[in-house]
């Protein structure tokens, strides 16, 4: 969120971090320009929009992509490379996932039947929110001291949201390959 408000402050006024950020969202919107990107999907909200609307916003919505990318990164390593939750005294999963039956002869399936659900919903929400968003409110108004946050906390859902589903999905498959483990172990 940060670095979408120095994204957004940036053509305003011009420091070192602001440059820094600019340059980086430049490089991220370059990287995300592509045919069928969801990056694309989101920037036909501003089809109304002045060009230099459109480049901020483009270049926004492209730093927040690959902010969201590096976190589902960084936490997928964390996850699976780290070992997470393993080594963890103190770890219980009913404590987490209170109405959950580890116990049930398929549940490993069903963690992993609900993971894949969450990394298709996180997959497409990038290219479905602008859509509904088109639908609902309609075009976006170009770039203005009115609007700014309105656009800032849009382009941060649009990101959040998705990489939520996605760290769900990665934690869920994890701990059905525990609970895999774990049966395999006792058998």
């Amino acid at each position: 969120m940060v670095l979408l408000v120095y994204a957004f402050r940036g053509p305003v006024e011009t420091t070192a971090g602001t440059l820094a950020v600019s340059d980086f969202a430049a490089a991220s919107f370059d990287f995300w320009n592509f045919s069928y990107s969801p990056l694309q999907s989101f920037l036909s909200l501003a089809e109304t929009a002045g060009p230099e609307s459109r480049i901020l916003l483009g270049k926004a919505s492209g730093l927040a992509l690959s902010v969201t990318a590096i976190g589902v990164v960084l936490a997928g390593i964390t996850v699976w490379v780290f070992g997470w939750p393993v080594g963890r005294e103190h770890f219980n999963l009913w404590i987490n996932m209170p109405t959950f039956d580890a116990g049930s002869h398929d549940a490993p399936t069903t963690l992993r039947r609900n993971a894949v659900m969450n990394v298709i919903i996180g997959i497409s929400l990038p290219y479905m929110a602008p859509l509904a968003a088109l639908s609902f409110l309609g075009p976006l108004e170009p770039i203005s001291s009115s609007n700014s946050q309105f656009l800032l906390w849009l382009i941060a859902i649009w990101c959040f949201v998705p990489a939520t589903s996605l760290l769900r999905a990665i934690a869920l498959f994890k701990v059905a390959s525990l609970i895999t483990k774990e049966k395999a172990a006792q058998a």
